[in-house]
């Protein structure tokens, strides 16, 4: 994007910022671009640029790619409007170009940022994009700070002594002055001036030929910067450590990778919400699967921002869960449940799973409660898929699993049986990967059928051909399947 001067320095006036940052560097203003020597082509890809706001309103910031969907600033240039940036999606536009020396040139991406995880202790945010990056490797975090008269380079795409918005990235080379508990002091030079548009870029250390990201530029004093007041020659410059957050930013990189979604009235309101069990991955450890189940409820118009209703304190596998959600205690509130996929036994003869409720407050989920569990049968997991239903009209929610060797099973958690068959495909052919079942009172007789929406391939003339059909809850069993509509027949 091109910007006049005139433009450019009006830009950065409005963005100036007054505030005191250690002893020294009173008054300092908000980081931009380096002055420096220019990189080489495809050398530090792992600097991206950030442009925030519309084309006419546009400013832009430097950020360091940690993860294939996560970079990693500075959070005040991430504000809008003066406030602070916030949690969530980004409130104005936001997009960030990846694996590009040249900004001129085509190669890496141009990606939309999704997401803002600003911290609330130090000038750090880290971005997630749209999609991942592929082709371009993450830099990775340090684990420990930079001691006193180490060499730190910082790359950044901002204002140059002579350039307002240059195209290429540039570098220069500072030493360190002092550290704290979360900032990090740069000593600058005449060639090493971080200035407008470097806010967030990374502070970098290279030591056996390894380069790591100490800290993210936060504030400098930039003299000698295109726009900057020529009496003003002080070079230096505060960044915010990020090499003691390396759990968080672990944790953030694992927070939400996928989700399986339920709906229900989990408030009890009367009103239907939805339920989301997402997959957080690895502990920063490495040592435990994390899952967490969210909540968006309704207020009759609109569904309100989501909240955390439980997480796993132990191990739980997000890939090993199969969600469905009914009111199995009959108190009003819809419950969540999981059939979990519990490997093999230990003699290895035998599949084994486990059925866990998780019981609604009506503002959270209480701790899994096994309902059900496979013992001394064999249970393909993966054989399985789950609906939830009142399949014998008691108003309490059952749980029906299609199997894949032709039979429903209806795992009733509301009695001690705990199972039931109530249909088997017998000699009729019924291929369970064509199946997609849902429940619901479909007669309203007050009892929960089951719809099989099935996929029958494709037609002799090509067109593609599916039927919906329905089993018929009796209160005990089910009826065998009908066809209630047929897409050949339209």
């Amino acid at each position: 994007m091109s910007m006049s001067a005139r433009t450019a320095r009006t830009a950065w006036m409005s963005g100036l910022i007054t505030t005191a940052v250690g002893a020294g560097l009173m008054a300092a203003v908000p980081a931009g671009a380096v002055a420096g020597s220019e990189v080489k082509d495809g050398d530090y890809v792992f600097t991206v640029k950030l442009s925030i706001g519309d084309e006419a309103h546009s400013r832009a910031c430097t950020g360091a790619l940690v993860d294939a969907r996560w970079v990693l600033t500075a959070a005040s240039w991430l504000a809008v409007d003066g406030k602070p940036a916030s949690a969530g999606a980004p409130v104005a536009n936001t997009t960030v170009t990846v694996g590009r020396t040249d900004l001129t040139q085509t190669t890496g991406r141009v990606v939309d940022a999704v997401e803002l995880v600003p911290r609330t202790d130090r000038d750090v945010a880290m971005v997630k994009l749209a999609q991942p990056v592929a082709g371009v490797a993450p830099v990775r975090v340090a684990a420990a700070a930079p001691a006193e008269g180490d060499q730190l380079r910082a790359p950044g795409f901002g204002r140059t002594k002579t350039e307002w918005v240059p195209n290429r990235l540039h570098m220069s080379v500072f030493t360190t002055a002092s550290v704290d508990s979360t900032t990090v002091g740069l000593n600058g030079s005449d060639s090493a001036v971080i200035c407008q548009g470097d806010a967030g870029g990374p502070a970098l250390r290279e030591k056996d030929g390894e380069v790591e990201v100490v800290a993210v530029n936060s504030r400098s004093w930039q003299g000698g910067c295109l726009g900057t007041d020529a009496a003003e020659k002080r070079t230096a410059a505060v960044s915010a450590r990020v090499d003691d957050l390396n759990p968080w930013i672990q944790q953030v990189r694992s927070l939400p990778k996928q989700g399986q979604v339920a709906s229900g009235d989990f408030d009890g309101d009367g009103k239907s919400d939805v339920a989301v069990l997402y997959d957080y991955g690895k502990s920063s450890d490495g040592q435990r699967n994390q899952a967490a189940l969210w909540v968006f409820t309704s207020d009759g118009k609109a569904l309100r921002a989501p909240r955390t209703w439980w997480e796993s304190a132990s191990s739980w596998d997000w890939t090993r869960s199969r969600l469905t959600a009914g009111d199995y205690n009959g108190d009003g509130k819809t419950d969540i449940g999981v059939l979990y996929n519990s490997g093999r036994s230990d003699d290895n003869l035998r599949n084994q799973a486990k059925l866990f409720t998780f019981a609604s407050t009506g503002s959270g989920f209480q701790a899994p409660q096994v309902a059900w569990e496979s013992g001394s049968d064999s249970w393909d997991w993966n054989r399985s898929q789950i609906t939830s239903g009142d399949y014998n009209g008691d108003r309490m929610a059952d749980i029906g699993v299609l199997y894949n060797d032709g039979k429903a099973a209806d795992l009733q958690t509301n009695n001690t049986s705990l199972y039931s068959l109530a249909w088997v495909s017998g000699s009729r052919s019924w291929d369970w990967s064509a199946s997609q079942p849902v429940s619901g009172d479909f007669n309203g007789d007050g009892k929960a059928d089951i719809a099989v929406l099935y996929d029958n391939g494709t037609t002799a003339d090509g067109r593609i051909h599916n039927r919906l059909w329905t089993l018929t809850s009796t209160g005990d069993t089910m009826t065998a399947p009908a066809v209630q509509w047929d897409s050949y027949l339209g």
